[in-house]
């Protein structure tokens, strides 16, 4: 009889336990099927959409006779990416590899930041832009990423004219000389893209969409001819 009164009073706790449990698992069901559902899939989409920003083509800087004065290329840079850098077997094999076709190419120096990708090469010749698809293929040591670099006519005035301009979050903006003075007209607005993001953080295909058109910049003509312009008039 003892042992019987016990088996009774664990089963009577085990029911009690389960009983609690359904009653807890059937609230989640009811708020996720009424109430909660909304905020579940709002807090699902949010971690799973990514939004990004496409630079606007910044506009050209032309003297009074049509030549160019300040531009943007587009120019290529090879990047060790943060997995590269951290990775000991990327060091001893897959860099030596590639520096034996590009002597040029150096490990970065103790001091860099381990957690930022690292410029191995910039502004490749399209000769090297060409090999080096082929031998890096789809390696996530390294990648192969696109800038818009701003060009100045060759001669040391208009370079002091021209000014400077500077690059955060993925956009460009004047900071001196004609690049700030005319930074209104020159610079654009961004466009700006949502994506839908897998559980490895990859971008899953045909989600991807536009949420904001680019606006290019405006071109600007300076009232001076160029031959003005270095020989120092106002």
């Amino acid at each position: 009889m003892k042992d019987a009164s016990k088996f009774s009073l664990r089963a009577k706790i085990l029911l009690t336990i389960l009983s609690i449990w359904a009653l807890l698992a059937a609230a989640a069901f009811f708020d996720l099927a009424g109430p909660g559902r909304h905020r579940f899939l709002d807090e699902s989409v949010s971690m799973s959409r990514y939004e990004g920003v496409l630079p606007a083509p910044r506009g050209t800087i032309f003297s009074a006779d049509g030549i160019p004065l300040c531009w943007s290329e587009r120019s290529f840079d090879l990047l060790l990416t943060v997995a590269g850098f951290q990775s000991e077997s990327c060091r001893q094999k897959a860099f030596p590899a590639l520096q034996r076709q590009f002597p040029e190419l150096r490990w970065p120096s103790a001091g860099c930041n381990p957690q930022s990708p690292q410029v191995l090469k910039a502004e490749l010749t399209p000769e090297e832009l060409e090999r080096l698809v082929k031998l890096i293929g789809s390696s996530p040591d390294f990648a192969i990423v696109p800038y818009l670099r701003r060009k100045v006519y060759d001669h040391p005035r208009i370079r002091e004219l021209a000014g400077t301009v500077e690059i955060r979050n993925n956009t460009m903006s004047g900071r001196s000389g004609w690049e700030r003075q005319y930074d209104q007209q020159l610079a654009g607005r961004e466009g700006i893209f949502s994506v839908m993001l897998d559980q490895h953080r990859q971008w899953i295909d045909g989600s991807w969409q536009l949420i904001a058109e680019i606006v290019p910049g405006q071109d600007v003509h300076l009232p001076d001819r160029l031959a003005e312009l270095i020989a120092g008039a106002p």
